[in-house]
């Protein structure tokens, strides 16, 4: 079997014209604005992918970047004044918080016309991850509805929304934690169409849990430290995602390769959400 592996990059290329496009026409600058707590290197990846499009676009982006120790009343002034910003078109709060923070009272405390990673049951806005996941799938004809898909993770930006996306649409899905034992994993990933891994664990996915044909898009990433060079321009790290992609090569329909699949997606439907929340608070009607 032919295996696509989807190039994540040309599709984003591709909307963030679109999106730059009408910004342009419109005459708007959207501004964007991401509260860091600490310094998860994940989350710094997720982070400078925000800010270097942003720049790309010319829109404005403030990192509220905040020690590690901080506490809810240090967050909840920080978004209290981006929420009275009014060039602040959107907030998003960079999960996961450290330990001490839920997450969930410091979220619902941005205005919902500014939470435009969607992470509230109010929202105005579908978050990103599930957006990028729908369209990979949808623009390579894979089906959904009626579809057997597992996703691996329950987290608030990726697993839990994408499993949600995919039920919408009709297929019948099931969720497992990153921490159920791999016997028991592959007893619905043989089964599955559609396998979706948001858990952040290199090889979580290998050939031999996947049935021909299936569409395995890999979500979460993780930095793998390199051996030490003698060069100090020599990459400290590596990103890799959750499948072992050279064993499902020949075996799967479609796989997203880590880098260059979900992120740059990810990022430009941020960046879509952003454009749609400038547009509401300006009052101007969205182009058709």
């Amino acid at each position: 079997m032919d295996t696509v592996i989807f190039n994540g990059k040309l599709a984003a290329a591709i909307i963030k014209q679109e999106i730059k496009n009408e910004a342009e026409k419109l005459g708007l600058t959207p501004g964007l604005a991401v509260i860091l707590v600490g310094d998860d290197p994940a989350s710094l990846t997720y982070v400078g992918r925000k800010q270097k499009i942003c720049e790309e676009f010319g829109w404005s982006f403030n990192l509220v970047h905040l020690p590690k120790n901080s506490t809810f009343e240090n967050l909840k002034f920080q978004i209290s004044n981006l929420n009275n910003d009014p060039s602040t078109h959107g907030i998003v709060v960079q999960l996961p918080l450290p330990h001490h923070i839920s997450s969930g009272p410091v979220i619902s405390l941005v205005a919902r016309e500014k939470e435009v990673d969607g992470l509230v049951p109010t929202s105005k806005f579908t978050p990103p991850t599930a957006q990028a996941v729908v369209y990979v799938l949808t623009s390579n004809n894979i089906n959904i509805h009626h579809a057997q898909a597992v996703v691996f993770g329950r987290g608030k930006t990726a697993g839990a929304p994408i499993a949600k996306a995919l039920h919408r649409r009709g297929a019948h899905v099931t969720v497992i934690n990153s921490q159920t034992h791999p016997a028991d994993a592959k007893r619905f990933t043989l089964n599955a169409d559609i396998i979706v891994s948001a858990v952040g664990k290199p090889n979580l996915i290998t050939g031999e849990m996947v049935k021909e044909g299936a569409a395995v898009i890999s979500v979460g990433l993780s930095r793998i430290e390199l051996a030490p060079s003698p060069s100090p321009l020599a990459p400290k790290f590596k990103v890799v995602g959750d499948i072992n992609e050279p064993s499902l090569i020949g075996k799967a329909s479609i796989i997203t390769p880590t880098p260059g699949g979900i992120g740059p997606l990810t990022v430009v439907f941020l960046l879509k959400n952003l454009l749609a929340a400038c547009i509401q608070q300006s009052r101007i009607p969205k182009l058709p």
